[in-house]
């Protein structure tokens, strides 16, 4: 790796994938970033390269407090680079694993807010993460969450049908993403978040199996005991909140991330199931265009356009 990308100064690896590699680099300005690059070996590969520019146009549309900003999108040579906030701090994967015990009840509720928050706000701009687990959730130094890793997520319609399942940790999945004919909305992200807060608060897993077959199984049919069963001082409002966000049927789970927190504060309102039935398909995307991307933003033009531009190449390609 050149000492330099861009205008940045690598300072070291933050981490290597199969597709890409993250670094932590200084700017010109002397401030300190994460730089996303393509590996070399794949950038013959025009699905891998497009899907890293959709990662650009996905992280464009966001500006939330909890959600790991885009701040430049640019060309280096051959290659493409992502520059994004650093984020100085701790996996909440590697946090729960260093802990081997459920979260303090206090620090377990700030990271459910601000996440139920954060997905909220990604779900109104009409973005399906995908592929939340504890992995691509970070703790910063002043223990606030942000959410990573949008490299698979989806510009939203009311439901959509799924092409990434492959690509997924098992132990995150919901039970309508093992069925390729089956449709995904906002309810998928539910089950997924809900597995993440039954670790928060157990300290464990919902199904303590490691075989892919044994925990696909258990998403389809196994029902996980009650969170409150292994951790006596959990709230009942938390645990019942959780069990809801996983059950197998998404018409049985919250139509939101807001009514999931609104129960997770012991406050959800009852709605039958022609009232929820009728709100899930009010839940509508906003348009993907350059003007919806910008609006009420303060995101540079030339960002957006240079996205756009080099997306609609690749895709005349």
């Amino acid at each position: 790796m050149d000492q330099k990308i861009g205008d940045y100064e690598i300072i070291k690896s933050l981490g290597r994938g199969g597709f890409g590699s993250v670094w932590k680099a200084k700017s010109s300005s002397g401030n300190i970033v994460a730089l996303k690059v393509l590996n070399p070996q794949v950038l013959d590969n025009a699905r891998v390269v497009k899907k890293f520019f959709h990662e650009a146009m996905i992280l464009a549309k966001l500006d939330h407090p909890n959600i790991c900003k885009l701040l430049e999108f640019f060309p280096d040579g051959n290659n493409y680079a992502i520059v994004m906030e650093y984020v100085e701090g701790v996996e909440l994967k590697k946090l729960l694993k260093e802990q081997a015990a459920p979260l303090p009840l206090d620090q377990g509720r700030k990271i459910a807010r601000q996440t139920l928050e954060a997905f909220q706000y990604a779900h109104e701009h009409g973005i399906l993460h995908r592929d939340i687990k504890p992995g691509n959730i970070m703790i910063d130094t002043s223990g606030n969450a942000k959410i990573m890793d949008f490299g698979i997520a989806k510009i939203s319609t009311t439901a959509t049908h799924d092409t990434a399942a492959k690509m997924l940790s098992v132990h995150y999945v919901p039970p309508e993403r093992f069925d390729p004919k089956r449709v995904i909305d906002a309810r998928s992200d539910i089950y997924s978040l809900g597995l993440v807060f039954y670790e928060i608060f157990t300290g464990r897993r919902a199904f303590m199996v490691e075989e892919t077959s044994q925990i696909m199984f258990c998403h389809l049919n196994e029902i996980p005991d009650p969170p409150e069963k292994h951790r006596p001082d959990l709230p009942h409002e938390i645990s019942q909140a959780i069990s809801r966000a996983l059950e197998k049927d998404p018409d049985d789970r919250f139509k939101d991330f807001r009514e999931f927190s609104l129960a997770m504060e012991g406050e959800a309102p009852v709605l039958d199931d022609a009232t929820q039935a009728v709100d899930i398909e009010k839940i509508q995307p906003e348009p993907v265009s350059e003007a919806s991307v910008t609006k009420g933003r303060k995101r540079p033009v030339r960002l957006i356009a240079s996205i756009s531009a080099a997306l609609i190449v690749l895709l005349l390609a």
